[in-house]
């Protein structure tokens, strides 16, 4: 610390107030304890703030990102299924992750190939009814004896 500028002692070391202040901001956005080192094999900078390695994984799951990638949810990242699920962007017949083309509909979204006729499964591209938790055709919905419960609605396709 030059002459005439204020020190701060932090650790048993002595900073001016600027590095005092930096220091003290590396906060882990995991565990929210300081990050004491910031070399690579300690810690990780992304999403604006510093991680220590060991709490940079999924915040749900706690998985590693093997390959670098992760996704960022409300500035937090997760693993891809994970981020799906809070973005209820699974699909809602084989609940995997939703990315390119879906179908959505008042029950849910769904890969354009999963949602199908319970009966038949034909894809459902333009009207579909759902009865008692399931969906059908035109065709197919009138073979069931409660067909006249069934709800006719209209299937919206869009991008996720």
């Amino acid at each position: 610390v030059p002459a005439g500028v204020q020190g701060v002692e932090h650790q048993g070391h002595v900073y001016c107030v600027r590095d005092y202040r930096r220091q003290a901001s590396r906060v882990c956005g995991g565990c929210h304890e300081p990050c004491e080192s910031t070399a690579p094999r300690d810690a990780v900078h992304a999403l604006d703030t510093w991680w220590h390695r060991r709490c940079f994984n999924c915040q749900t799951c706690h998985q590693d990102f093997p390959d670098k990638s992760f996704y960022v949810f409300e500035s937090r990242p997760y693993c891809r299924y994970d981020y799906h699920r809070l973005n209820q962007s699974l699909c809602g017949s084989c609940h995997e992750p939703i990315e390119g083309p879906c179908a959505q509909v008042y029950e849910g979204r769904f890969h354009p190939g999963c949602f199908a006729c319970a009966h038949c499964s034909c894809a459902l591209r333009d009207v579909y009814y759902s009865l008692d938790g399931r969906f059908f055709c035109e065709e197919h919905v009138h073979q069931h004896k409660s067909h006249r419960t069934a709800n006719k609605r209209q299937t919206v396709f869009g991008r996720i």
